[in-house]
């Protein structure tokens, strides 16, 4: 794929909380309205809390999302924050990541909730006749129009493979472009009106997705067994190649990576708490044995086995003589 090219965004003179119905600055141009919810949410933070959300420090926009966090449950990737309990986030067409920082750390020491006003683009646009005659749809395959978006510099994410005359979603991965719109299995039928249908038409969205905000995509899904099977088959040439030899890591992992090495630069890091043994002596009257064992001076059972311990046979001494025997005889 073609790599990121910055587009110069066209912010409008107005605070964006009063402009937000019609222009998503973010995004760098003028988006319909239609294309854009605005949408509040709330959450509980319980004290000390994290948000649980990264945002971009130039256009307040949710590029990642933290595995524990308040608001992971409620806020998406890609949205934008507008407002934080009432306190705009924005200082005219210029985010204040600062104010949200500061904002957040107050509500998250006692535990307060929050209230978040965003935009949320859509995803998926009503299709019609126009774009896809009904004529030209299967049994068993659904049909969609999706939107997909180049929300800063994150990755576009979306490997295709050929089959079946069409090119197929491979692998979607978090916190990239296509993974709000695309789903692995789905057929990618054309980018704005012209034709996908092969690994170098698959060059035109990229090539799109650089000179416009958004790139609506015509998506066909198996709905029925037989449909599904067809796309596995085709999926399951490229699954378990090259292409799964060295597949990227998730992003938790990569963050808990970030931590660790940079705790293993420092000089000493010494543990909290030391894992060796003490030779002082435990203050205090009453002191413990790392080992305990118990012996029993009279007891019924076997403390081994834990079975009743049979009464000892008294030895019966049966032995006659050969001269007794005969005596007895006469």
């Amino acid at each position: 794929m073609a790599r990121h090219r910055s587009t110069r965004s066209s912010h409008s003179s107005k605070s964006v909380d009063n402009d937000k119905n019609v222009k998503c600055a973010p995004y760098g141009k003028e988006l319909p309205k239609d294309m854009i919810e605005e949408v509040n949410v709330e959450f509980q933070v319980t004290p000390g809390q994290s948000c649980g959300v990264t945002l971009n420090r130039k256009n307040m926009a949710v590029i990642k999302l933290e595995m524990e966090g308040a608001g992971v449950t409620k806020i998406e990737f890609g949205d934008v924050l507008l407002t934080l309990n009432g306190e705009s986030l924005w200082k005219g067409s210029k985010a204040n990541l600062n104010k949200f920082q500061s904002l957040y750390k107050k509500l998250a020491a006692k535990g307060f909730t929050c209230k978040i006003t965003l935009l949320r683009p859509v995803n998926v646009l009503p299709l019609g006749t126009k774009r896809l005659p009904m004529d030209q749809r299967q049994e068993g395959f659904s049909y969609k129009l999706a939107v997909l978006y180049r929300i800063g510099k994150r990755p576009l994410g979306l490997q295709l493979v050929p089959g079946n005359n069409r090119l197929y979603v491979l692998n979607v991965h978090e916190f990239t472009c296509a993974a709000r719109c695309v789903e692995e299995g789905d057929a990618i039928l054309d980018a704005d009106g012209e034709k996908i249908s092969s690994s170098h038409d698959a060059q035109k969205i990229a090539d799109l997705t650089q000179e416009k905000p958004y790139v609506t995509l015509l998506i066909e899904q198996a709905e029925g067994p037989i449909q599904k099977a067809q796309v596995r088959q085709a999926l399951m040439a490229y699954k378990g190649s090259e292409t799964e030899v060295d597949p990227p890591l998730a992003p938790d992992v990569i963050d808990i990576c970030k931590v660790q090495s940079e705790r293993l630069k420092k000089r000493d890091p010494k543990p909290q708490k030391s894992i060796l043994k003490e030779d002082e002596e435990p203050r205090g009257h009453v002191s413990f044995e790392e080992k305990a064992s118990a012996q029993a001076i009279v007891a019924e059972h076997n403390n081994k086995l834990m079975v009743p311990i049979p009464a000892p046979t008294p030895v019966v001494n049966n032995y006659q003589s050969l001269a007794a025997l005969d005596k007895g005889k006469n």
